[in-house]
């Protein structure tokens, strides 16, 4: 799935450590294009977290995701999760 969004903010870096080992991820906030603009947070884990390096807020990107929902407490969390990112214009 992908869309097209322009970056309203990126965040710090955060990272910590499970069962699995230590993870890293950095997560950016979009803005729709719609008429009634959403902002929507997107992950970008690991490795991926380089391939944001190279832009900025205001840009305009598409951005390739998969959604993933789990189950953690008796609750369900849903995460945007990035596989890419590509320039679409000028901001």
């Amino acid at each position: 799935m992908d869309f097209t969004v322009r970056i309203k903010e990126i965040l710090s870096p955060v990272s910590g450590e499970n069962e699995k080992g230590s993870w890293h991820k950095q997560i950016v906030l979009v803005e729709t294009l719609e008429r009634i603009p959403r902002i929507v947070a997107v992950s970008f884990w690991g490795d991926r977290m380089e391939t944001i390096k190279s832009f900025q807020i205001g840009d305009l990107v598409k951005i390739f995701i998969n959604l993933e929902s789990r189950l953690y407490n008796e609750r369900w969390y849903t995460e945007v999760k990035a596989w890419k990112i590509e320039r679409v214009g000028a901001s």
